[in-house]
């Protein structure tokens, strides 16, 4: 069962560090443009992706997450 875990956290962490690079890959070309309705819903979405690669991160390394959260 803790293989398992282990697996799917490494692979969702994987997935949400790839998720942040193709939003930074938008915003460094300026391609959100085509695919955000404004500029705050794209910072939005960039806030979540580097939240949730974080929130990743922490479970990888088993830190603790803030209930807060």
């Amino acid at each position: 069962m803790a293989d398992e875990w282990s697996f799917t956290v490494t692979k969702l962490r994987a997935l949400s560090l790839k998720r942040l690079a193709h939003l930074a890959e938008l915003q460094r070309t300026g391609r959100w443009r085509l695919h955000y309705a404004s500029e705050e819903a794209f910072n939005e979405a960039l806030r979540a992706a580097d939240a949730d690669a974080e929130r990743w991160k922490r479970l990888a390394y088993g830190t603790p997450i803030e209930a807060a959260e």
